[in-house]
């Protein structure tokens, strides 16, 4: 006969250890165990005694309307603490679900992610809501995507609510941990049934990249050129999954939006302003007396054609009534427009990009109200103006004069 070995048996710990019969260490808000294969840890919520669950299927009910003399105020409405026991009195592990439904407070984030941090990604203009309609039916169905919007919601709660701002902030690592293990369990190829719900999750991946950037350097600054030369490669994935798809995205219901986007860049182009082309001769002047190779030197050309084409946009919109702008700033194109070879650049610590990065950083400092941005331009100029010391200084006047100017 078999002996099986026996252990303290954890009678508070997760759905999925219960499920697998596993001992479960009880780590909020994720177990060692869910953290170690990517699966969803989700905890019993603490039953009361004294509160009645509902009778299925509903969850909440009227206050009883009946004239009999057992029926009292203080019986007739639900308490703050009844209202939340019944709220979550359905377990998640039910109709043999792979990964168990979301919970009530996800749908609280749900709710914030729309009505607060989608809005909170413009900076004065109107939030794009064409774009919120078709990313609410991407997500629901899309576990990864909706996993991903509501780690970008809790990290915005984060940044609302100080008091809670760790609790959100490590909420906020455990779903987008979530949602790139989905991710990778249930990416095979790019169709055009999966490729608009892809390619806003890889937008979405990015900036949460850049504010849990902007987050960490309240405490290690030193260390915010490295982490924003991860979000750039990160955000680059969209560039990626752009040219992969991009005969399914013409024919999906982001074909509207992408071709808006077109024409903007287009009406740009075809335009010119002052400013601009000062930024942009400046640089060219810094390449052309240069000594990198082909590969390097066209990229960093590359990277300054957009970067002028993105400051004319800024400019351009400067002169047009607030009320006519568009939602959509171009802030966001010129990571997506990088290439490779031009973010190796900038790991490798190349003068000449890190001075055009600085360039680039002149943008996000004008865009500091955002709450994913905030100081990242600031610090971006000062550390690459420490890095490269005095022999380039010339060269980077102007972003630093920037910093000096008004708000």
């Amino acid at each position: 006969m078999s002996l099986r070995r026996s252990h303290k048996k954890s009678r508070l710990g997760c759905q999925e250890c219960k499920r697998r019969h596993v001992k479960c260490d009880e780590g909020r808000p994720t177990c060692a165990n869910c953290r170690d294969t990517c699966r969803t840890c989700v905890y019993q919520p603490p039953q009361s005694h004294t509160v009645r669950p509902p009778p299925a299927p509903f969850l909440l009910q009227p206050p009883s309307t009946s004239n009999s003399a057992s029926t009292t105020p203080a019986t007739s409405v639900a308490s703050p603490t009844a209202t939340s026991s019944r709220l979550t009195a359905i377990t998640p592990v039910q109709h043999g679900a792979v990964y168990p439904p979301l919970n009530m407070h996800h749908m609280e984030l749900f709710s914030h992610f729309i009505f607060e941090t989608a809005p909170s990604l413009e900076d004065g203009g109107p939030s794009d809501r064409e774009y919120l309609r078709i990313m609410m039916p991407a997500a629901l169905s899309a576990p990864y995507l909706m996993h991903q919007i509501l780690g970008l919601a809790a990290l915005h709660i984060s940044h609302t609510r100080v008091s809670e701002a760790k609790h959100y902030r490590d909420e906020a690592t455990a779903l987008q941990t979530q949602a790139l293990c989905l991710f990778n369990e249930t990416l095979t190829e790019i169709t055009s049934e999966n490729c608009v719900p892809i390619l806003i999750f890889a937008s979405a991946v990015g900036l949460h990249s850049l504010a849990e950037a902007v987050i960490a350097s309240e405490t290690a600054a030193e260390d915010f050129l490295d982490r924003f030369v991860t979000y750039l490669n990160l955000h680059r994935g969209v560039r990626i999954v752009t040219e992969q798809s991009w005969k399914f995205l013409t024919q999906s219901n982001l074909s509207s939006i992408l071709k808006r986007a077109e024409r903007s860049l287009d009406a740009t182009s075809s335009q010119s302003h002052e400013r601009a082309t000062l930024v942009a001769n400046h640089l060219e002047n810094l390449l052309d007396h240069t000594d990198m190779d082909t590969a390097s030197a066209t990229a960093c050309r590359n990277a300054v054609s957009h970067l002028q084409l993105i400051h004319q946009s800024e400019l351009l919109a400067e002169e047009v009534p607030k009320e006519e702008q568009q939602s959509t700033s171009l802030i966001w194109a010129w990571p997506i427009l990088l290439s490779g070879v031009f973010t190796d650049l900038l790991m490798k610590r190349n003068p000449e990009a890190l001075i055009i990065l600085s360039h680039y950083a002149v943008l996000l400092h004008q865009h500091r109200r955002l709450w994913l941005v905030g100081n990242a331009g600031r610090m971006l100029i000062e550390a690459i103006t420490r890095f490269l010391g005095t022999y380039w200084k010339q060269w980077l006047i102007w972003p630093n004069q920037v910093l000096n100017e008004p708000s």
